[in-house]
């Protein structure tokens, strides 16, 4: 075990043949001048330390959760691009005093919008027991990873981001429908619009009828009731009012149809409020993912 308030300075390594893993097990390794491991005029030797296994945890650009199942190093350890004296950086392992997995205490949307405003690219979110999620933050995902748009606006149906992936990598089809504001009331920050209005197309031809609209409708209530911003982030803004239309009726400039999903949000944070009174934020989006037959 590493001494309490110690750590390693480690590297990363190119890949290297397997067979190596046990190099210096029984005895150590005696590598001569020019030979592997050896510099040009100097000898080498290797010693097998420890063994074990590793489990994942939450991986950044710039920081990397392992959990270590060895003979003698054993727990969580944190792995950070560390600053050093002299201007440069380099890579520290630490096993802080807190075991609990980054994933079994930490928000995942806050962890992307963190990630976001520091422009770093990906995210693996994993813990022990867990199937890691690749996570593509900003960028073109390269194959295997899923846009953290997309994860997001799964979890709209479940909290789990790990159900929420699976959702999202089943091969089920992504859908967003978009309705402008009805209507706006700039003293009490009220925007009013349709959610959802039956049997309109979308850009893929497809429709929602009035019954899946109805359940959606309810369910957001029931189970969410959680408003983002271009379903990356959660938005501060508070739903004051959401009903299906019994029948047709004005919304301002707007003409709802019958069983059209409507919802009334007060926007609580005044940045946001700024852009929806500049045109930079028009309507309502909302996502699901569906298989199309």
């Amino acid at each position: 075990m590493l001494p309490e308030g110690d750590n390693l300075e480690i590297s990363h390594k190119l890949a290297q043949p397997h067979a190596w893993l046990t190099v210096g097990e029984d005895k150590p390794v005696v590598s001569g001048p020019g030979e592997v491991g050896a510099t040009a005029k100097k000898f080498s030797k290797f010693f097998l330390e420890d063994s074990g296994e590793y489990r994942m945890g939450v991986w950044r650009e710039h920081s990397q959760e392992v959990f270590l199942e060895g003979k003698k190093l054993s727990g969580r350890f944190l792995l950070v691009y560390f600053p050093a004296p002299g201007g440069r950086r380099v890579w520290i392992m630490d096993r802080p005093d807190d075991q609990t997995p980054i994933a079994a205490h930490r928000d995942i949307e806050d962890e992307i919008a963190e990630l976001r405003g520091k422009r770093q690219a990906y995210l693996i979110w994993a813990m022990p027991g867990k199937r890691p999620i690749p996570i593509k933050i900003s960028g073109r995902p390269p194959e295997g990873f899923v846009m953290a748009e997309t994860l997001l606006a799964a979890m709209d149906d479940t909290k789990d981001p790990w159900k929420a992936y699976e959702k999202v990598s089943s091969g089920n089809v992504r859908k967003t429908y978009f309705i402008p504001f009805a209507k706006a009331d700039e003293e009490k920050r009220l925007v009013y619009g349709v959610v959802l209005e039956p049997d309109a197309l979308d850009a893929q031809g497809d429709q929602v009828s009035a019954p899946e609209i109805e359940q959606a409708a309810h369910a957001f209530l029931e189970r969410s009731r959680v408003l983002g911003e271009g379903h990356v982030r959660r938005a501060k803004a508070e739903v004051l009012e959401s009903y299906i239309a019994q029948k047709a009726f004005d919304l301002g400039d707007q003409e709802v149809a019958e069983g059209s999903w409507v919802l009334c949000v007060r926007v609580d944070d005044p940045d946001l409020w700024q852009r929806v009174k500049a045109g930079e934020v028009t309507g309502f989006s909302v996502g699901g993912f569906g298989k199309r037959d």
